[in-house]
């Protein structure tokens, strides 16, 4: 289940040989940030002040005030780092003390606050984790020279992530205007602009026009004024909702490929039925409720399920075995048996809580323990389901834990109307665990199979991926 708010390693091509930024020019907060820095920041105290000024911020503001912060008063500017997996550093310039942020961290974090070490520093107060709090090595030099780029007026946000991320650079850049820099994998940039322009011909809306967004050189950019006035930023605003939306993921039913703490952005232009997808729609029986599943029927053909593998028009789905893992973080103890499944053009990780059976048959007579023959193979059956036309079967990867269609309807079983399809989720921009932030889950797409660490068998399952389609008619 979602509520509302990976792409395989690629080659970037050749990088640019710039020379480094010079050391003596770069800020304090860049040449002694903490080792294994994945992200840096640097906002400055008015642009701090305009995020706080929204209705959202009331809560935040709140707590400040409590505190005895006015931040349009007493911070000069906020220099942040994040380093993997669990460094934290937040340098506030100007007039907090360290009391003041103390109470602040343990007004925001409560019990978890004594993680969390806040001191005096030259101009200001310093936030840390105890892994972030001395002085390091220094950032990155991509980094390092996206900060060195901003001038001190701008805010700047620049983020390093996994060769096999989408992105393996973001900066996100904004004064006048907010410009977004990301570099793709190969021809990704291109497929985004293509696809933006298709979105915006699509829905002809004319507030979509004023985002600029752009590829060259394997990047992609992004711009947009803030001097528009506030009815053209909600106008824009509401209209790119009608091309992406964002979603968390609050279940395990889409494990391993969707984890809880996943965020999804959903690409509502794609509603078509596609075998083997992912897609968000709204639950049959309530419609205020919203799933993300798997397509696995369409409509007019016939599927059964036996021990959690679906069996189409009487054809069952192909799957390789990976072996027992764990499959999320939330459950570290708990393991499953994970399969790569080949449906369509498509293949992706699925996980049952038992080995589904392997055992030969002919006839129902061969079986045993109520046990029946389907597809030459003994199981425990859930269907037959007739799928009806313009409606889609869908299941969740996570086999024996997943409210789909096999058990909707009290029982009976039932398909996704078309109607009640939002889109397609396409990128997991965001992830949180119990540990907090996943790095290697940061801006990855959701359509290529990936595992928390490499995977010699998946690599192996992988090889022997073969497009495959159902009959027709049932066998």
């Amino acid at each position: 289940m979602v509520a509302a708010c990976g792409g395989a390693p690629a080659s970037n091509g050749s990088a640019k040989l710039t020379p480094p930024p010079p050391e003596e020019t770069l800020p304090s907060f860049v040449r002694t940030a903490p080792k294994g820095t994945r992200l840096l920041a640097r906002v400055p105290g008015d642009k701090l002040g305009a995020l706080l000024a929204r209705d959202h911020a009331a809560p935040l503001n709140a707590v400040l005030a409590k505190c005895g912060i006015d931040p349009r008063r007493d911070v000069e500017r906020v220099e942040l780092a994040l380093a993997h997996p669990f460094g934290v550093r937040a340098d506030v310039h100007g007039r907090v003390s360290a009391e003041g942020a103390s109470c602040l961290v343990a007004e925001l974090l409560g019990g978890d606050a004594d993680a969390v070490v806040t001191r005096d520093v030259t101009g200001g107060v310093r936030v840390a984790t105890a892994a972030a709090l001395e002085d390091g090595p220094g950032a990155p030099e991509e980094l390092a020279r996206a900060i060195a780029d901003a001038t001190e007026a701008d805010a700047v946000i620049a983020a390093q992530l996994d060769d096999h991320a989408a992105a393996s650079l973001v900066v996100v850049q904004w004064n006048e205007t907010v410009e977004v820099r990301a570099r793709l994998a190969r021809g990704g940039a291109e497929a985004v602009e293509a696809w933006w322009k298709s979105a915006v011909d699509k829905l002809d809306s004319r507030p979509l026009e004023r985002l600029e967004v752009r590829a060259s050189g394997g990047e992609l950019y992004v711009r947009m004024a803030l001097s528009d006035s506030v009815l053209g930023a909600v106008a824009l605003a509401m209209a790119i909702r009608r091309v992406l939306e964002p979603f968390e993921i609050s279940s395990l039913a889409m494990a391993p490929s969707l984890l809880i703490g996943d965020h999804v952005f959903v690409d509502k232009t794609s509603t078509e039925l596609e075998r083997g997808g992912t897609k968000t729609f709204r639950f049959p029986e309530n419609q205020q409720q919203v799933f993300i599943s798997r397509v696995i029927g369409l409509g007019g053909e016939t599927v059964e399920v036996l021990d959690g593998r679906p069996i189409i028009n009487g054809w069952l789905v192909p799957h390789c075995h990976i072996g027992r893992l764990p499959i999320s973080d939330h459950e570290p103890d708990k393991t499953a048996e994970v399969y790569l499944e080949m449906l369509g053009e498509r293949a992706y990780l699925t996980a049952y809580d038992e080995t589904p059976t392997a055992t030969g048959c002919k006839s129902d007579r061969d079986c045993s323990d109520g046990r029946l023959c389907r597809a030459r193979y003994c199981g425990t059956l859930q269907g037959p389901f007739k799928v009806r036309a313009g409606e889609a079967f869908v299941l969740g990867d996570n086999r024996n834990n997943s409210h789909d269609s096999r058990t909707w309807f009290g029982g009976l079983g039932g398909g996704v109307p078309s109607a009640n399809i939002i889109g397609t989720p396409k990128l997991i921009w965001a992830s949180f665990g119990p540990g907090g932030l996943r790095w290697e889950r940061m801006l990855v797409t959701t359509d290529v199979p990936r595992l928390p660490r490499a995977s010699a068998a998946l690599a192996a399952c992988l090889d022997k991926k073969q497009p495959a389609q159902p009959p027709k008619t049932k066998r």
